[in-house]
């Protein structure tokens, strides 16, 4: 049984670079990183008011499985979780106003997962992994957890936020995500070297899709990265399934 807390908190600054220093420590020095945008606004809902929280037998159906994915790819169990209690998903600001009302803007209290599940690729060869997770949040958690991302790229992109024990630091920048669902927001974190010089920067992708109360995320970490049309392919294809496990 996996726990809720690796995909979902990887919205959260610390946990998403500690994910990426243990997973990545040896990455790229992030130097063709596309320039920040602002994000697409969240459409009006199209689900929002008739969708509720899927089961878990729909959780674990809107999942990527392997043939969506495609050739080229190894694909580990489909796994369910347990429920998380729940954190804030928000960072403490490295000192930015702009950053800091922003994040104050999107705070609510704590969210909590009640269903989920999740299931590992990895590209052969490369050893990048795609981490694909479905979420059930209570109450407004995921309306939080979009608000909260979109803060994030939009205001806080030249933020330097300290993880690792101050050993490193980790940046989030906007990048393209489908029009999918209710709204769909797409994030990278680049987490640098701090007082460890022998630490490389490394980054990770993360596009997170909302249909009511329920996410999916497609989180990629690794050295190589991700071709951003397959990136794009399998988060819009991901949305897609959480789109029909909702009406199902």
């Amino acid at each position: 049984m996996l726990s809720y807390s690796r995909v979902r908190r990887a919205h959260a600054a610390a946990a998403t670079a500690a994910l990426l220093f243990g997973m990545t420590a040896c990455g790229s020095d992030g130097g063709s990183l596309p320039r920040p945008h602002r994000t697409q606004a969240p459409p009006t809902p199209q689900f929002a008011r008739t969708v509720g929280p899927l089961t878990q037998d729909q959780a674990r159906r809107s999942v990527l499985t392997p043939e969506d994915v495609g050739p080229g790819w190894s694909a580990g169990a489909l796994e369910d979780g347990v429920p998380d209690p729940g954190d804030e998903p928000f960072p403490k600001s490295a000192g930015s106003r702009a950053c800091d009302k922003a994040l104050d803007d999107t705070r609510t209290g704590a969210t909590r997962v009640t269903v989920g599940a999740e299931r590992e690729f990895e590209q052969d060869g490369t050893g990048v992994k795609v981490i694909v997770s479905t979420h059930v949040h209570s109450g407004d958690g995921a309306v939080v957890q979009l608000r909260w991302t979109r803060a994030m790229v939009e205001s806080c992109g030249d933020v330097d936020f300290p993880v690792a024990d101050g050993a490193a630091a980790v940046r989030y920048r906007a990048i393209a995500a489908p029009v999918v669902g209710d709204e769909a927001v797409g994030m990278r974190m680049v987490m640098r070297p701090g007082v460890n010089p022998g630490t490389a920067a490394t980054t990770g992708d993360i596009i997170t899709v909302r249909v009511g109360p329920n996410t999916v995320t497609v989180l990629v970490v690794g050295d190589a990265g991700l071709d951003p049309v397959v990136l794009e392919r399998l988060a819009r294809r991901a949305g897609e399934r959480l789109v029909t496990a909702t009406r199902e």
